[in-house]
């Protein structure tokens, strides 16, 4: 395996259902254990609070194994690294909204 890709996962923006996001420590863990150096992870989402927190649980829980292509937790990737879009994303971005996106590399 040399690209995983995280997009548009549901929100579950109740406090009670947030044990059911895809990007857990867990998940994290798992991958860690399974990708190969110069493996990808690729996450996307058009609510940023999804991106920010699945991005703050890889850096943290794959802290020794993720290295974040941006420094700045504040920017983002302007491009779909895949270069093909999901209809999700056509359609947020024919609305004039943001894709918020990060790519991680497997150290």
């Amino acid at each position: 395996m040399a690209f995983v890709s995280i997009q548009y996962p549901d929100p579950h923006f109740k406090k009670s259902h947030q044990k059911r996001r895809v990007v857990t420590p867990q998940f994290v863990a798992t991958l860690s254990n399974i990708l190969p150096e110069k493996s990808k992870l690729f996450i996307q989402s058009d609510i940023k609070t999804v991106l920010d927190d699945m991005r703050d649980v890889i850096r943290q829980e794959g802290k020794d194994f993720f290295v974040d292509t941006l420094t700045d937790v504040d920017e983002y990737l302007d491009k779909n690294p895949i270069e093909v879009m999901t209809e999700r994303e056509i359609s947020v971005l024919k609305k004039g909204l943001n894709v918020y996106r990060a790519l991680f590399v497997r150290k």
